[in-house]
C-alpha cells in the first residue's frame, strides 16, 4: 500500500503511530493523512503562536504545541478546560484535527447544528492562520454547510481527500460533492479547511486586513444559507432529510 500520497501539490509521508494510527500495510485510520498533514503546517509557523482546539497533538507530539484548548479530554498537557467559543483566536494560528465535527452533533449534548456552525465562524472570524481537518460524513448538517462555504469571500482553502480502493492511498478530489463524503468504521473522506499560504489558492490574509463590514458579512451568510439550501434540494428527497440537517435548515431560514 502506497506509504505517501499528495495533498495541495505536495508529496506527504504517512503518520505512523501504534496509537489510534496504524501501519501499513494494514488499513490505517485518517490519523495517518491527518497528522501528515497537520505536520507539514506547523512546520511552516512559530511555534509560540499556535493553538490547538481539541487534545490531538499531546498523544502523538508532546509540547509541540503549548496552548491546546479541550474542555472534555483528561490529557495533562490541555491547559485550557473551557468552550472554544468563550475564547479568542485573534492573531492565534489554530491547529485542529478532528475535533470540530463533535460540537452540536448530539455526544455532548443536545444535537445543535447552529453550534457548531458558530464554531466554525469563531475561527474563520478571528484566525489569521489556520488548519482544520474533519471527517467527511461524520456530521452530515457539518457537511453540508462545509460544502456550501464561499471560500473565496472568506479566503479559505477546501481540500477534499478520499480513499482509493487499497484504503491508505488517499486522492485529493477536484470537483468534491456531498456524494463524496462517507463514514465507515473510520473516516473514508477528509475535509481539510486551512488558511496559510503555503496551501491557500485564495490571497493569503494579512495579520491588519480591515474586517469586512457588518452589512457584507449579513450579504454573506444570506447567500451561504442559501447555497445550503438548494444543496440540501440536490440531496435530499421531501421526507427523507436527516434530523440534524432539518435542525440546520430551520435555524438558517430563521
Amino acid at each position: 500500500m502506497p506509504s505517501r500520497f499528495h495533498f495541495i501539490g505536495y508529496e506527504l509521508e504517512h503518520f505512523i503511530s501504534t496509537y489510534n494510527c496504524g501501519h501499513p500495510p494494514e488499513r490505517m485510520t485518517e490519523r495517518g493523512a491527518e497528522l501528515a498533514i497537520a505536520d507539514h503546517f506547523l512546520k511552516s509557523v512559530s511555534r509560540e503562536d499556535v493553538m490547538e482546539i481539541g487534545a490531538v497533538t499531546p498523544y502523538y507530539w508532546p509540547h509541540r504545541i503549548k496552548d491546546i484548548c479541550d474542555p472534555q479530554d483528561p490529557h495533562s498537557l490541555v491547559n485550557i478546560r473551557t468552550s472554544m467559543l468563550d475564547i479568542s483566536f485573534s492573531g492565534k494560528t489554530v491547529v485542529s484535527i478532528s475535533t470540530l465535527e463533535h460540537i452540536g452533533n448530539g455526544e455532548y449534548g443536545p444535537v445543535d447544528p447552529i453550534l457548531n456552525r458558530l464554531a466554525f465562524e469563531q475561527v474563520f472570524n478571528q484566525s489569521p492562520t489556520f488548519l482544520i481537518t474533519l471527517p467527511g460524513g461524520y456530521f452530515k448538517a457539518m457537511d453540508l454547510y462545509l460544502m456550501a462555504l464561499d471560500t473565496e469571500a472568506l479566503n479559505i482553502t477546501k481540500t477534499v481527500l478520499v480513499r482509493g480502493e487499497t484504503g491508505n492511498d488517499w486522492r485529493q478530489l477536484q470537483a468534491p460533492t456531498l456524494d463524496d463524503l462517507s463514514y465507515g468504521q473510520w473516516a473514508d473522506s477528509l475535509i481539510v479547511l486551512s488558511r496559510n499560504t503555503l496551501y491557500d489558492t485564495n490571497v493569503a490574509a494579512s495579520a491588519d486586513e480591515p474586517e469586512r463590514s457588518d452589512t457584507l458579512k449579513t450579504i454573506n451568510k444570506a447567500i451561504h444559507a442559501a447555497k445550503i439550501g438548494q444543496l440540501a434540494e440536490t440531496v435530499y428527497k421531501e421526507g427523507d432529510v436527516p434530523p440534524d440537517v432539518e435542525i440546520c435548515l430551520a435555524g438558517i431560514a430563521g
